[in-house]
């Protein structure tokens, strides 16, 4: 019995206007996709960070689950208000998407529900003066169930190098009667990501005794911009990387936008072992090995 991966979705509309809106589309077609009922989700997890007008209360994940309580109807099932979903924001930077995963997979395994959404998505704030946001508007949705066969999620990690606690700040304040947002990102940062994610894998190898012919394809988030053409360039078996060419920077849904490039490629999931990566403020880099094969 596993975890696996149903289906996934991406929207990155530039005429569709707030990060609730946003993420719910995406949402909306993964569900779709999958044929699923919201009303057969157990579990709904955000994991977004931005926000156009910095709103953490009450949780996204809740008013994106009023959302999809309506308008949409999968090929088969009539649509009817979820009565058991319990929905939340899980705020761990760039890294969201995979302790999401591990959560999923903790609940699903205990037979506490079939289908867990997760969805992520980032909006630049509009409230204010903003400094140093240069992350593309996207949101995307993955939706997770109970596998009878022993394939799916089976290991997870994340280390994190404080040494590196000052190479990536975001701050608020109030700044003579405007609200102020602040990014702030080291020259060397890039670099310091990589270096410190090719050390977790190889330790994560090591410790799990996981051959690199067992592992078939690498799926990373998508920032600081760079990071997978860098990891490529300085991993051993760095071809194992999945490369999105010319795509602008994207923060909290990165990893699902790789995933998705990754699926629409052509690409069999079934046939495939994957190591999925994200890196973020900490420095924290963070693993999921998908198993799908012998």
């Amino acid at each position: 019995m596993g975890t696996i991966i149903k289906s996934v979705a991406v929207e990155n509309s530039a005429g569709i206007k707030g990060i609730i809106p946003l993420v719910s589309e995406a949402a909306k077609k993964c569900l779709l996709t999958a044929n699923v009922n919201i009303d057969n989700v157990g579990m709904l997890i955000n994991t977004g960070v931005y926000s156009e007008n910095h709103l953490k209360e009450p949780a996204l994940a809740s008013l994106i689950q009023n959302r999809l309580n309506g308008k949409y109807q999968t090929l088969e099932e009539e649509w009817k208000e979820s009565a058991n979903l319990f929905s939340f924001d899980l705020h761990s930077g760039g890294g969201g998407i995979i302790h999401a995963f591990e959560v999923m997979d903790s609940f699903i395994q205990a037979n506490d529900f079939k289908n867990g959404l997760i969805v992520s998505g980032d909006v630049k704030p509009e409230t204010g003066v903003t400094e140093n946001y240069n992350y593309k508007s996207g949101a995307a949705a993955v939706l997770v169930s109970k596998s009878n066969e022993q394939k799916g999620f089976t290991k997870f990690k994340t280390e994190t190098f404080p040494g590196f606690i000052k190479d990536f700040e975001s701050a608020t304040n109030w700044d003579k009667g405007r609200f102020r947002f602040v990014t702030r990102q080291s020259a060397n940062y890039l670099k310091n990501c990589v270096d410190c994610t090719v050390k977790t894998i190889n330790n994560f190898i090591e410790e799990e005794q996981i051959s690199w012919s067992d592992m078939d394809r690498i799926i990373t988030s998508q920032s600081p911009k760079g990071f997978a053409q860098n990891l490529q360039d300085n991993l051993k078996h760095g071809e194992k990387v999945v490369q999105l060419k010319n795509r602008p920077e994207i923060y909290s849904s990165g990893l699902l936008f790789s995933l998705n490039h990754f699926l629409q490629s052509k690409e069999l999931i079934e046939n495939k072992n994957l190591l999925f990566v994200t890196v973020g403020a900490g420095i924290t880099v963070s693993l999921a090995y998908y198993k799908n094969r012998a």
